[in-house]
């Protein structure tokens, strides 16, 4: 567009509002990607802290005498883990048969108001077996 004075120099207001406008755009998507990384990093050092803490729980099960944990009956639901937030375990003791027991360690993720167990895919279980 050519006015009285020679050719138009500049952008107008919508172009520049366009060029703002697709910016943001492109600066939102890197920051959700930054915000995702993280917080999936977080949900990875909840899940390796749980599974450590599961093979502790399960390596103290094995030193224990076969009688003891043949009469061990561990709580019904998740308890809380001392000293950690939000995690809790489960430990189960099954007879297969009368010479060999079945150990089970679960350590996960409870968010307050959740119903009693492990929020889907935040728990580490790990198995092991003692015979007499």
């Amino acid at each position: 567009m050519v006015n009285r004075n020679g050719p138009r120099r500049g952008l107008s207001i919508i172009e520049l509002l366009f060029a703002l406008s697709i910016l943001t755009f492109a600066v939102m998507g890197i920051y959700s990607s930054f915000v995702n990384m993280a917080n999936s990093g977080k949900r990875q050092r909840v899940m390796i802290r749980a599974r450590m803490l599961a093979q502790q729980d399960l390596a103290q099960l094995r030193v224990c005498s076969f009688d003891s944990l043949h009469q061990y009956r561990p709580p019904g639901q998740a308890e809380p883990y001392p000293n950690t937030h939000n995690l809790f375990r489960k430990t189960s003791v099954q007879a297969l048969d009368e010479n060999t027991l079945k150990l089970s360690v679960e350590v996960g993720r409870q968010e307050p108001g959740d119903r009693p167990g492990f929020s889907t895919g935040q728990s580490y279980r790990i198995e092991g077996i003692r015979k007499k």
